[in-house]
């Protein structure tokens, strides 16, 4: 996506439509993150081929996204890292070994529930 701005580390990569991931705190739900997943693809991964399974890959993401939301901690922060290799890992339940060198999350619009 434009919005984001090119990735210089990595030439060949896929912005995932954004999807939606709850922020909870405390274990209760404050809100939701609006985020856009950016795929890096390795080396000799076609992008066309990789596309063509985009919804698949959505699909896994949103399901995990919400089993595994973010967690806003006491002074506001927010830490992705947890969810974003839970994403990861259910990404590699519909894309092949090695096809992904990473994953990155982007966008920073949170909603709260008030």
């Amino acid at each position: 996506m434009a919005e984001f701005g090119e990735d210089e580390t990595c030439p060949r990569n896929v912005d995932v439509p954004s999807i939606v991931v709850p922020v909870e705190t405390h274990q209760y739900l404050y809100g939701y993150a609006f985020v856009t997943p950016r795929i890096c693809l390795a080396r000799g991964v076609s992008e066309t081929r990789f596309i063509e399974r985009l919804h698949f890959m959505v699909d896994v993401m949103v399901r995990s996204a919400h089993r595994h939301p973010f967690h806003m901690d006491d002074a506001g922060e927010i830490d992705r890292e947890a969810t974003r290799e839970f994403l990861l890992t259910a990404l590699a339940e519909v894309v092949e070994p090695g096809q992904i060198e990473r994953l990155d999350l982007l966008g920073s619009d949170i909603r709260p529930m008030n």
